[in-house]
């Protein structure tokens, strides 16, 4: 604290400071405090804080929330231009561990987006649709499993052509999942209901006659793809109600906005131009300028494109891999009702279903394997994929109360009055 040559209106050696002055009115949220004599004030009373070298004070909170609200203007004081000062204690070491992921992430992300910048020169010469359908196929065994995959879309090294028809949109697909969570997950959905109408009849189809009970087929177990995807929107309501509760509760509503707008900032932005709030004159509407477009284009964050192809290449693996580990477990639990959840079935035995697309009928003819005919490894899978998108929901809710935690134990320095006339301070002289 600097010393201050002794006056009038202030007879101390050291320089007044917020807990000096008779009103303290903080010029953001406009309270006011009042010294009563023989009160003995301090910083903690009130939160008081004398930011700037001009005369203005507010509550610590209160210029925590002012800076987060608004652009890096906000970060200074509005009539001396001072910067304000924040320390916040040191983070704990488990932020290290998410920055140092994130390094990598960032570093892989940018890797993939060069590596395809690379692979869309070579398909220019080579063709990028061969290149699609190789990720294509590789993400559709992994999410059907050898065997179904190799019935509904071909071998691998030979793929007939309604394959080629159905295989190009896995990659739009999986981007989906990649950058908007649980939404993608109805368009793969919908992609594995249009596998059995897109097959023809071959050869290798079996001759069977249709026999079980209505009552059977309804109640059969795993649903399939179209069921799924007639159910996911009130799934995906009821999961959104669930994760936006949850986070209300355990963060603070300035916080949630202020980490949005940094999203908004750090994340993927479409050269989609929303409403322009064009006036429409009496000469009709008019277009908008050239420069009125560049206003409201937001830039591409080529970071987060990276790690949005990094995302799309891992799910199709991660989630076959969540699956076997579901397969694991039941088996090694013995688990009868977790069995029967993830679709274990013994060896052989083949289930036709409702639920698998299979109706009674009453005739005997020729008809094509359906999902109930194979092993559901596809069901894990999408179990797995859904796992992988909770766990990811929750891992980033996670962080965002540690970055809340540290949020919270920030400080404004309190600073000294120096260099102000104190006669222009209604000060405490007792």
């Amino acid at each position: 604290m600097s010393d201050v040559p002794p006056t009038a209106a202030w007879p101390y050696a050291r320089s007044p400071t917020v807990d000096d002055l008779r009103v303290r009115s903080c010029f953001i949220c406009r309270d006011e405090d009042v010294y009563i004599p023989g009160q003995r004030r301090t910083r903690q009373d009130h939160g008081f804080v004398h930011a700037c070298r001009c005369t203005l004070v507010a509550h610590e909170r209160c210029i925590l929330e002012w800076m987060d609200s608004g652009d890096e203007n906000r970060r200074h004081c509005a009539v001396c231009k001072a910067e304000y000062i924040v320390i916040g204690r040191p983070p704990p070491r488990i932020f290290s561990l998410i920055r140092a992921g994130e390094d990598v992430l960032n570093r892989a992300g940018q890797t993939v987006l060069w590596m395809g910048a690379a692979g869309v020169g070579l398909g220019a010469t080579f063709g990028v649709f061969f290149v699609v359908l190789s990720y294509s196929a590789h993400a559709s065994y992994w999410m059907l499993g050898s065997e179904m995959a190799t019935y509904f879309l071909g071998d691998r090294n030979g793929l007939p052509d309604y394959a080629m028809l159905m295989l190009p949109v896995v990659p739009l697909v999986f981007y989906d999942i990649a950058r908007s969570s649980s939404g993608g997950l109805v368009h793969l959905l919908s992609w594995m209901s249009m596998l059995v109408p897109m097959r023809p009849f071959s050869p290798g189809d079996t001759d069977v006659t249709f026999g079980r009970s209505m009552q059977q087929l309804v109640w059969d177990w795993p649903p399939s793809p179209w069921l799924l995807t007639t159910l996911f929107p009130l799934f995906r309501h009821l999961y959104r109600i669930g994760l936006h509760t949850l986070t209300e509760h355990l963060l603070d509503e300035s916080f949630v906005r202020r980490q949005r707008r940094a999203d908004q900032t750090r994340g993927v932005h479409h050269f989609i131009f929303a409403d322009l709030g064009v006036n429409l004159l009496d000469g009709g509407p008019a277009l908008p300028q050239p420069d009125d477009l560049h206003a409201f284009a937001q830039p591409i964050n080529l970071r987060a494109v990276g790690r949005t192809l990094l995302s799309m290449m891992v799910l199709p693996p991660l989630a076959a891999g969540v699956g076997s580990l579901l397969r694991g477990v039941a088996l090694a639990t013995g688990s009868r009702y977790l069995s029967a959840f993830v679709g274990l079935r013994p060896m052989g035995i083949h289930q036709r279903t409702m639920l698998g697309l299979q109706k009674r009928t009453g005739y005997r003819g020729i008809r094509l394997l359906t999902w109930g005919d194979f092993e559901p490894v596809w069901w894990r899978n999408i179990l797995g994929l859904g796992i992988v998108i909770v766990a990811r929901d929750l891992l980033k809710l996670a962080h965002e109360l540690l970055l809340q935690r540290e949020d919270h134990e920030r400080t404004v320095v309190d600073i000294p009055f120096t260099d102000i006339d104190t006669p222009s301070l209604d000060l405490i002289v007792v």
